[in-house]
């Protein structure tokens, strides 16, 4: 991520990234964890 310089988009682009990144990870972990439980 490059900042733009503008400090308003450069905060939306962290904020939709951050929510992004979380989406994609918490299921991944769920998924980690739900494996362990099962062995």
């Amino acid at each position: 991520m490059t900042p733009t310089g503008n400090r308003l988009i450069d905060t939306i682009i962290y904020v939709a990234g951050s929510a992004i990144a979380f989406n994609v990870i918490l299921p991944i972990c769920a998924v980690i964890l739900k494996a362990l439980g099962l062995m």
